[in-house]
């Protein structure tokens, strides 16, 4: 009797084994599958929340315009310049017409100040977008005490670099651009618009790896 009870004990003890084996391949399997999903979902938002922001930036960089007698103008910091803003990155701030979703029933001509810059806090990092109404008569398009409101939160990085058109594609010395500067003097006139502006967004911290930089290249009329 006594061997019959310990066969049974061994055979109790090899079943939980077993059984404990099973259960640790199947946890884990469940949480690398839940990881990946995890790594999965985070670089879905991130794209989503990076695409929203370029589209925005999109729509309204590239109708940007140059009016010097009116005090219309097109400037840009990097960021290891003191921009307008003092945000934690580059920062560009011009003057378009104003997109239908803000102008409701205005006029499509009627023009509006729009900016972009990185805001750094106690909160984490976010992409700002400031925009205000036209100007007063007589009044020179200034940037500064527009209202603002975030775009994109978790943007870690943000980056303009100004592309000029003059006998071949370059990018303006330090991502930087003054619409009454000339940074090519060999037309001896300002150089008013940049042809083209190239936008990079970083989202995620990157501090585990999770950072995820996204870019778009914005055409503008400059005829």
């Amino acid at each position: 009797m006594s061997e019959g009870k310990g066969l049974t004990l061994i055979e109790l003890l090899m079943a939980l084994a077993a059984g404990a084996l099973l259960l640790g391949a199947v946890y884990s399997i469940s949480s690398e599958t839940s990881r990946a999903w995890r790594v999965s979902e985070a670089a879905r938002l991130r794209a989503r929340s990076a695409r929203v922001g370029l589209e925005v930036i999109s729509r309204e960089l590239g109708g940007a315009l140059v009016r010097p007698e009116r005090g219309i103008r097109f400037v840009g910091f990097d960021r290891d310049e003191k921009g307008l803003k003092n945000g934690c990155a580059d920062e560009v701030f011009f003057v378009a017409p104003v997109p239908m979703d803000l102008a409701q029933h205005k006029a499509a001509t009627e023009l509006y100040r729009f900016g972009y810059w990185l805001k750094c806090d106690e909160l984490g990092s976010r992409l700002e977008r400031s925009y205000q109404g036209p100007a007063l008569e007589g009044e020179e398009y200034g940037f500064e005490g527009t209202s603002s409101q975030p775009v994109v939160s978790g943007v870690s990085d943000l980056r303009f670099r100004y592309v000029y058109e003059d006998g071949g594609w370059q990018e303006t010395p330090g991502g930087s651009w003054d619409s009454r500067a000339d940074w090519y003097p060999q037309d001896g006139e300002p150089d008013g618009l940049p042809a083209a502006v190239r936008v990079r967004m970083t989202v995620g911290d990157g501090k585990d790896g999770t950072g995820e930089s996204f870019s778009i290249i914005v055409a503008i009329r400059t005829g």
